[in-house]
């Protein structure tokens, strides 16, 4: 008889507790979310609390974006937020990438008919977007960072508001048996 050398011999289900392998396990310590490499949220609107009419959204989180880092440290979050938030948050990004386009193209259309106001007007519309953008942009979206790395593969990830971590920690206490 032939032994398959693509047989199964041990399969590991991953249980919902273990922090390596499970995409559903974290716990809060603080204001801190605590996590494996990846990590599906609840579906919870991470910005108002709902829990219907929701978009899914991923962030990959880098550890350390300004040092030299041997060892590149990442991880994934699946989180949910409102339709609405996320029409919202869209519509800042857009108008503003709009005001710095428009200023541009004024610029650069206002150049060949040496009309100076108007190189002026969009030089200033470009520049006032882009400092909106660089004001709000802390607002449109997470803002979440590496904390913490552990070994093995456990994330301390900061940036979730407190309101959501606890409505997280209510939500796996709910579930505990």
């Amino acid at each position: 008889m032939e032994q398959n050398p693509y047989e199964v011999l041990n399969v590991d289900p991953a249980p919902l507790g273990d922090a390596e392998k499970s995409p559903s396990w974290f716990s809060i310590e603080g204001d801190l979310l605590v996590c494996g490499r990846f990590l599906i949220l609840p579906e919870i609107c991470v910005f108002t609390g709902a829990t219907e009419d929701l978009v899914v959204r991923n962030v990959d989180i880098q550890y350390s974006f300004f040092r030299l880092v041997i060892i590149r440290r990442q991880c994934r979050i699946q989180y949910c937020l409102t339709w609405a938030e996320d029409w919202k948050r869209r519509r800042i990004s857009y108008v503003t990438t709009g005001g710095i386009v428009l200023g541009f193209v004024l610029m650069i259309a206002s150049i060949p008919t040496e009309m100076i106001v108007l190189v002026a007007i969009g030089a200033i519309l470009s520049l006032f977007s882009g400092v909106v953008k660089l004001i709000l942009n802390p607002f449109i979206g997470l803002n979440l960072c590496i904390a913490r790395f552990e070994a093995p593969g456990t994330y301390k990830i900061r940036g979730f508001s407190v309101p959501f971590l606890a409505t997280l920690a209510a939500t796996v206490r709910s579930l505990d048996p």
